[in-house]
């Protein structure tokens, strides 16, 4: 029975788009990039599932939903589909969905392609009846005239010349509806002119998915579980956070789904109704807690969107809890893994379930169960006491915000793990697999060997659907010798049960299944269709590319037996010769052409995208291959990536994986030196990934050096990844050279590892692999990475409270510098940075007066605007004087160079200044900050600013459990010994303030005067003093117990060595 069309169009700026298919993709695909360059968004049949689905309906409720309708008309007539009731005139889709929108008044625009636009044979109407129908349409919708609504006739006749006339007529279109939403009758959809669209969210009661959940296959039994949540949803329940904790593909999402739509409502009683059921997944791209909590206050207030969408979520938990506490709402949060550290990770999608309860930082070994944002902490805490409302959560792991130091939930919150399915159930959903047997045997094998695990279930019931001898025939299969008897699985646990079976069905495969599996493997995320069709098994083999050669004559400059002449001077007969090698090169080059031609007008090419859903509809129906309709991508369970990665050949490895580098080598993405997060730098992390898979490390490494490194560094700080992109080209640790990639990519390797491994506070392992850096340019000769890597050195020995040799190796690398010529401002600006934490304040300002006018147009590979301008701040606030004006000209400069530790610094050191000041609330603002940026990276630990914004919270009387964070903040890589005294002391422990004030003051202290932390040395000498405690007598510096470094004695040969060298040049200039 057709369902019926609605005629109310959606409240977002959806546009229809309307043609033909194959014919015209690449015309569909520029439009639709004009239409998302516009606001606007496509509703094109490339955004549907391969489900089945009515067509006609499906179309014209496309239709009838968007707020336009645009039309590409091309040669071809296209689909008719056949119903003696809705289309008694066999029309075409195409024509069903322009008389709907004429139907509807929707504004129109036509493309009408002409009759000179070149068209391959097979996208020409060949039907007669077709061709009449075709030609009419054309000539009806030319002359149709829609004085009441806006209307565009445009005729193209080249792909460059249509898109050239799509962009403007889509901009047009995008004004045309946002005058229309300021009518107050106007018929088109309200579209504000932020990107938030308030419009999209319902009024409550009624219930709002962001998005909706569209499940992989038909909801099966949990009785049980249903009940649960009836029953946990009664006003009498004591318990307000109820979480389902279960492994990837068991179902979790499913069954809150199921629940919440068709069982949440008849839970509670008549007079005490939800107020509202707000579901919201963290399985799209971009959901954070921020944006939750902002479209679930603009749910439950009626207020815009955007009134919310600035705020951030420490002020909106507030108002959120407001609201909780008032009305009994239903919330769902879907997928609330995503949120902690173990999943925030570029390839999150992958994390075995085995693993996701271990640290996945094994560099810093933070806790992969607490959220990336200390602020989410706070509120998943309040949240577990929001009566009367209920928050019902699904998550692979549980934060530890809701466990207390015994690992049972906090009072109001509760935790059920997710079993597999029931046998029944899981035979139910085996049978809906279309498979056939003896209830009691399906019952035994799916408990002994599947746990009854949904996942595993579907992949089973795919293995015995295209079991050959006996399709579907579970009896027959499993006592089959090639079937599942040759599984041979009493003796493995269940998670090889698992794989074994898991890899019996690859191994099933058909030879492009396989493949595609295959590929997608060695992959660490979801794919969309566009990739998916790069990955096309079925398309035949590209030709070997040849470039185009350039005529002689148009070369500048030719090589002449040994001379370089430009083509006017070219004795004849080198220009013949020329002429006939570059005749010679033509001949290839249009061979090439031909071959390229010939493949795609080949059928093996036409045939490759119908053959392509084939092989996609073949893993999804055997449970390979998932479509997330939520993210509209393909993607790999994480059990069924690894055993598919693990079962592939070298040879195999090899091809698939070169079609991977290929292809995203050639993909547009944003300059990585913009980078804002690990989305950007995506193509690149494929790219490197896939060649060390290979063992290609000298293409790896190439790959890797330069913006791509940069990006993850000092955009992102994104060490944890650096490391793991790094490691293989480690095998016997940092303390070697990697080989295969020369010495020149090696040195650069070992330092970008020594700077990873030093923020991650892997300090003995960075100081190795700085040396052997070091070592490979001072035997290179290397002069400018001999300085940048004493630099980095100096750095490195500054945050292990080693002044004295942090000023000596800076000043070598100053001697590098001036007798080379190279790197001079750089060593300048660390030896200034040195001399301010010594607190040598005359030195320092010399050292500025030198550097400040070279200028700051440098290499970024050395340099990031904003540098200097915040170790000049930081030199002012040492001494008190630091101004608004330096701060604020440091964090403008810092922005544009997006180098996220500088940033953080200068977060953390205007709330440094105004916590002296007394001004907590914006000092808290400024840490919050800090953390926040720290914490994103997944390897910084900032210990400084986590307890200057508890010290702040304190003052302003927010922070929650006061005691325990001041423990939790004692315990962390480095302490911020000083500020904890502050906080203790605030807390009235005074023996635990003595503890720290005294641990700071030995810190400070460093190697003694005069190399000690000026300014730290300073405040923590007046704190004691406020505490009456006693100024320790510790030693000065003691020359004799500073122990050369490793290579220093090599530096200093080589200074002697570029001094005498110096020597000699200006002998002889003399």
């Amino acid at each position: 029975m057709p369902k019926k069309i609605s005629d109310k169009p959606r409240s977002v700026p959806q546009v229809m788009v309307s043609s033909t298919f194959v014919d015209l993709e690449e015309h569909r695909q520029a439009l639709i990039k004009a239409l998302k360059g516009n606001g606007l968004t496509d509703a094109a049949m490339e955004n549907d599932s391969a489900r089945p689905v009515d067509v006609i309906d499906s179309s014209l409720q496309k239709v009838a939903e968007s707020s336009a309708y645009v039309a590409i008309i091309g040669k071809r007539y296209g689909q008719v589909p056949k119903s003696a009731t809705r289309n008694p005139k066999g029309l075409s889709i195409t024509e069903l969905e322009y008389d709907k929108a004429v139907e509807l008044g929707r504004p129109i625009l036509l493309f009408l392609m002409g009759k000179d636009h070149l068209v391959h044979e097979d996208h020409v109407e060949s039907k007669a009846a077709n061709k009449k129908k075709l030609k009419a349409f054309i000539e009806r919708a030319k002359t149709h005239q829609c004085s009441e609504v806006h209307r565009v006739y445009a005729q193209f006749n080249s792909l460059d010349e249509f898109k050239d006339r799509v962009g403007p007529a889509i901009a047009e279109l995008r004004r045309f509806l946002d005058e229309q939403s300021e009518e107050p009758n106007g018929d088109a959809p309200v579209r504000p002119q932020t990107p938030i669209v308030q419009s999209t969210i319902p009024k409550p009661p009624a219930f709002y998915a962001e998005p909706d959940y569209i499940g992989s296959h038909k909801f099966v039994g949990r009785a049980a579980e249903l009940q649960v949540l009836s029953d946990w949803a009664a006003p009498a329940d004591p318990t307000n956070l109820l979480l389902f904790e279960a492994i990837g593909g068991n179902g979790k999402s499913m069954l809150t789904w199921e629940w919440t739509k068709n069982h949440a409502l008849a839970a509670r009683p008549a007079d005490k109704p939800w107020a509202g059921r707000f579901w919201y997944s963290f399985y799209e791209r971009g959901a954070i807690m921020a944006d939750f909590c902002q479209r679930a206050l603009a749910y439950m207030t009626g207020r815009p969107l955007e009134d919310f969408a600035k705020k951030k979520t420490a002020d909106l938990k507030d108002e959120l809890l407001a609201q909780l506490h008032a009305r009994p709402w239903l919330i769902i949060l879907d997928g609330l893994e995503r949120i902690l550290v173990a999943y925030h990770r570029i390839d999150a999608a992958e994390v075995p379930d085995e693993e996701a309860n271990a640290p996945t930082d094994k560099i810093v070994n933070r806790n992969p169960c607490d959220a990336i944002r200390d602020e989410d902490n706070d509120l998943l805490r309040t949240l577990a006491a929001a009566a009367p409302s209920k928050l019902l959560v699904s998550s692979r792991l549980t934060p530890r915000v809701l466990l207390n130091p015994s690992g049972q939930t906090i009072p109001g919150a509760k935790r059920i793990t997710l079993p597999g399915l029931r046998p029944p159930d899981a035979e139910a959903l085996l049978r809906s697999c279309g498979i056939e047997g003896k209830s009691d045997a399906i019952q035994s094998y799916l408990s002994a060997n599947c746990d009854n695990h949904p996942l595993v279930i579907g992949i089973l019931g795919g293995l015995i659907a295209n079991y050959l001898p006996a399709r579907g025939d579970f009896d027959a299969w499993s006592a089959a010798p090639d079937g599942g008897a040759a599984l041979d699985l009493a003796s493995l646990d269940l998670i090889q049960r698992r794989n074994h079976i898991l890899e019996a069905a690859i191994q099933k495969l058909p030879d492009a299944s396989r493949q595609l599996l295959s590929t997608l493997a060695l992959l660490t995320d979801s794919v969309d269709y566009e990739t998916l069709k790069a990955f096309n098994p079925h398309l035949p083999p590209e030709p070997e590319e040849v470039e185009k050669p350039t005529p002689p004559e148009n070369t500048q400059w030719h090589v002449v037996d040994g001379d370089v002449l430009p083509w006017e001077q070219m004795p004849a007969e080198q220009k013949a010769g020329a002429q006939k090698q570059y005749e010679a090169a033509l001949a290839r080059w249009q061979d090439y052409e031909k071959a390229v031609q010939a493949r795609l007008a080949s059928a093996e090419f036409r045939a490759a995208p119908g053959k392509l859903t084939e092989t996609v509809k073949d893993l999804e129906q055997r449970g390979l291959l998932q479509w997330d309709g939520r993210t509209r991508k393909y993607d790999l369970h994480p059990v069924v990536r690894g055993v598919a990665s693990g079962a592939m050949a070298a040879a195999d490895r090899e091809r698939h994986g070169q079609r991977v580098v290929d292809h995203f080598t050639a993909q547009p993405h944003r300059p990585y030196k913009e980078a804002e997060t690990l989305e950007d730098v995506r193509s690149g992390l494929h790219v490197v990934r896939t060649l060390l898979k290979l063992g290609h490390y000298q293409q790896a490494a190439d790959a890797y050096r330069g913006d791509l490194a940069r990006a993850l560094l000092f955009n992102l700080n994104a060490y944890a990844e650096v490391l793991s992109l790094l490691k293989p080209f480690f095998p016997n640790g940092w303390g070697e050279l990697p080989k295969d990639v020369g010495a020149r990519n090696g040195s650069y390797l070992a330092n970008n590892a020594a700077i990873a491994l030093d923020s991650c506070g892997e300090l003995a392992a960075a100081l190795v692999a700085y040396g052997v850096g070091l070592q490979a340019n001072l035997e290179a000769e290397d002069w400018t990475n001999t300085a940048v890597q004493l630099h980095n050195i100096s750095t490195h020995l500054t945050t292990q409270n080693r002044l004295a040799p942090a000023l000596r190796t800076v000043s070598l690398a100053l001697e590098v510098a001036t007798l080379s010529e190279q790197g001079v401002f750089m060593s300048r600006f660390f030896l200034f940075a040195v001399q301010s934490r010594l607190g040598q304040w005359a030195e320092a300002a010399a050292t500025w007066s030198l550097l400040d006018p070279m200028g700051r147009d440098w290499n970024r590979a050395v340099y990031r605007p904003g540098m200097a301008e915040a170790s000049y701040a930081a030199f002012q606030f040492r001494q008190d004087s630091l101004q608004e004006a330096n701060l604020a000209e440091a964090e403008g400069l810092a922005a544009q160079g997006k180098d996220r530790s500088i940033i953080r610094v200068l977060h953390r050191l205007r709330g440094d200044w105004r916590l002296t000041q007394g001004e907590w609330a914006q000092a808290a603002a400024s840490y919050q900050d800090a953390v926040r940026l720290a914490r994103e990276s997944r390897s910084v630990i900032d210990a400084d600013s986590e307890t200057g914004l508890a010290l702040a919270k304190q003052h302003l009387g927010q922070l929650a459990d006061p005691f325990a964070e001041a423990e939790r903040l004692g315990q962390l890589r480095d302490p911020a010994h000083r500020k904890l005294a502050q906080l203790w002391l605030a807390l009235g422990d005074h023996e635990k303030a003595k503890h720290h004030a005294l641990s700071a003051y030995k810190i400070a202290w460093a190697d003694g005067e005069p190399y000690v932390y000026r300014y730290e040395l300073t405040q923590t000498t007046e704190l004691l003093r406020q505490m009456n405690i006693p100024i320790p007598k510790l030693p000065p510096y003691d020359p004799a117990k500073d122990e050369k470094l490793p290579w220093e004695d090599e530096v200093r040969a080589a200074i002697e060595k570029l001094r005498a060298e110096k020597e000699a040049e200006k002998g002889k200039a003399d």
